[in-house]
């Protein structure tokens, strides 16, 4: 398996290379990236100092079994949950917008 290119740049702040796994995103934006167990943890840093040490600790956690999921995977809720959710809690008093019925116009006779 090859490097991929934005792997092997230097870091156009401090002119050092970048660790494996961290690339150069733009300013402020160091991207860093682990494979564990078949799952991609993805990280963005400030600097690539931030972005070496979480790949250390990811490494560390990955080796005793202490690794938890990534956080994009924890707090994922799909769009149904989402929208069941905003029924019970934001449209308790309005059965009728609930049941998908608008109230209609009365008229004078």
């Amino acid at each position: 398996m090859t490097k991929s290119p934005k792997e092997t740049l230097k870091d156009p702040v401090t002119g050092k290379p970048l660790p494996k796994g961290v690339w150069y995103r733009g300013p402020g934006q160091y991207q860093a990236r682990r494979m564990v167990n078949g799952k991609r943890h993805r990280e963005t840093f400030a600097s690539a100092s931030l972005a070496r040490r979480w790949l250390q600790d990811v490494r560390a956690k990955a080796h005793v079994g202490q690794l938890e999921p990534p956080a994009r995977k924890r707090n994922q809720i799909t769009f149904g949950e989402l929208f069941e959710r905003f029924g019970r809690e934001r449209m308790t008093e309005r059965d009728a917008d609930r049941m998908g019925h608008l109230p209609g116009w009365k008229t004078a006779p």
